[in-house]
Formats: C-alpha cells, sequence, structure tokens
C-alpha cells in the first residue's frame, strides 16, 4: 500500500535511522532531482509514503551528521531550499568509528561561511579560532546543564 503525502508544508529530517549525508549522500541529491522519495514505515513495512521533496511544500531539509563532507558538493544545488545542519563531534577514535572523519579536520570547518553568504553580508567575518573554541566551550556547558552530556 502506498500513501501519497499531497499539499502538506513539512521539515524533512535526513538523520533520525542513518548518516544520510555521510553514507546516501548521492542517494538523496538523485530523490531531490527527482522531487519525491517513498519512506517504508518501519514498524508496518507494507505502508510506504511517497513524499513530494519540491521546494515549494519543503520548508526546512534537516541534516544530522557526522561526516558532511560528501553533501558539501551539493550545496549550491540546494540553496533553494532553507537548511538546518546539525554535525556530531565525538571523542571516539578510528577504533569505534572507521567511517568518520577526524575530529580536528571536522572542527576546522566548525562554522563556514559560504559565499553566498560573504555576498549577501560583507560585514559578516569568520570567527577566530580562539572564538569558535570559546563558542564550543558554552556549547559544551549548555549540553551539560541539560544533561545530555
Amino acid at each position: 500500500q502506498i500513501t501519497i503525502c499531497k499539499g502538506a508544508k513539512m521539515i524533512i529530517n535526513t538523520g533520525m535511522r542513518t548518516d544520510i549525508p555521510a553514507f546516501y549522500s548521492k542517494w538523496l541529491m538523485n530523490r531531490i532531482r527527482e522531487g519525491y522519495v517513498f519512506v517504508r514505515n518501519p514498524y508496518n513495512p507494507l505502508n510506504v509514503t511517497k513524499y513530494s521533496l519540491s521546494s515549494d511544500v519543503v520548508d526546512c531539509l534537516a541534516f544530522c551528521t557526522k561526516n558532511p563532507e560528501l553533501m558539501l558538493k551539493y550545496l549550491e544545488e540546494l540553496d533553494k531550499y532553507k537548511q538546518y545542519w546539525f554535525v556530531t563531534i565525538t571523542p571516539y577514535g578510528k577504533d569505534i568509528e572507521p567511517n568518520v572523519p577526524d575530529k580536528r579536520k571536522v572542527i576546522e570547518s566548525f562554522l563556514d561561511l559560504y559565499e553566498k553568504v560573504k555576498r549577501n553580508a560583507p560585514d559578516i567575518k569568520p570567527p577566530t579560532k580562539e572564538e569558535q573554541i570559546e563558542m564550543a566551550k558554552a556549547f559544551s556547558k549548555i549540553e551539560f546543564k541539560c544533561g545530555r552530556i
């Protein structure tokens, strides 16, 4: 049974079951180009829903990943969507997370100003390394305070 979801505005969250940006970025971009995606209900595998991926219907694409690198080449193509990126940086090494880039590399792109942002907001300057460290510490304190770490 296929249910077609029409007309509803929605947020597409790409990170609830697997790290799609890290492992299935090419597949995701093919789905976006085709304009729809089929999603199987994990509790009822016979129930499949077809969702539109049109930018007219999608309010936001939410990316949750430990490795955003493979999606970076598609950012310009994704410009028509509002986006939210949540990148997780963990203390684990390659022995536990062999497919996750080294945290030092991820931290270097901790906050990126894309060309479009630089063009549209020329007064915005990228944070210094020290400012990035201070922001990371502040985020960590918030997480600790909320009981998440």
